[in-house]
């Protein structure tokens, strides 16, 4: 298990093994590399975690508002070839643009990626607004989670 934060605020914190095998890094994960923030891009830190080839069970993000440019960025680069499932909480806005991106970004995880939405719940935690887009709302935060599925499998097989 590799753990990394995005968050400024907790930048502090050093590097350090928590267990046999759960390691703590102080990077963050984005859409392309910032030194000065220490930002790397996902397919970057798997290959320094040396996990270019391994079967990755479960990715879990909250980047706060950068999860679009993210996956977008990792699904071209192939660095989530081997992730099997993915956690993230979104964050839209009122903005039309934005949210078609999003929706954009799920189409290609769809059929790209060949992920399905799994699970969907909003986000009771946070201030979450309702936008509304041709008479249907929407909330503007929740969580999802995507599961691969197996391209080989038929239901005749």
């Amino acid at each position: 298990l590799h753990l990394s934060i995005r968050r400024q605020r907790q930048m502090c914190i050093r590097d350090r093994k928590r267990g046999d095998n759960i390691y703590f890094k102080k990077i963050g994960v984005a859409a392309k590399a910032d030194k000065e923030k220490m930002f790397l891009p996902l397919d970057v830190i798997i290959a320094n975690n040396g996990h270019t080839d391994r079967n990755i069970s479960y990715l879990k993000m909250d980047i706060e508002g950068a999860e679009i440019a993210g996956l977008q960025s990792w699904l071209k680069s192939g660095a989530l070839d081997n992730v099997q499932q993915i956690g993230l909480e979104f964050h839209l806005s009122r903005d039309l643009a934005m949210t078609k991106r999003f929706f954009e970004t799920l189409k290609d995880l769809y059929f790209i990626g060949h992920y399905r939405l799994m699970s969907y719940e909003v986000n009771g935690c946070a201030k979450n607004g309702v936008a509304q887009l041709k008479a249907m709302d929407y909330y503007l935060l929740a969580e999802i989670v995507l599961k691969k599925i197996d391209t080989n499998y038929r239901c005749d097989d």
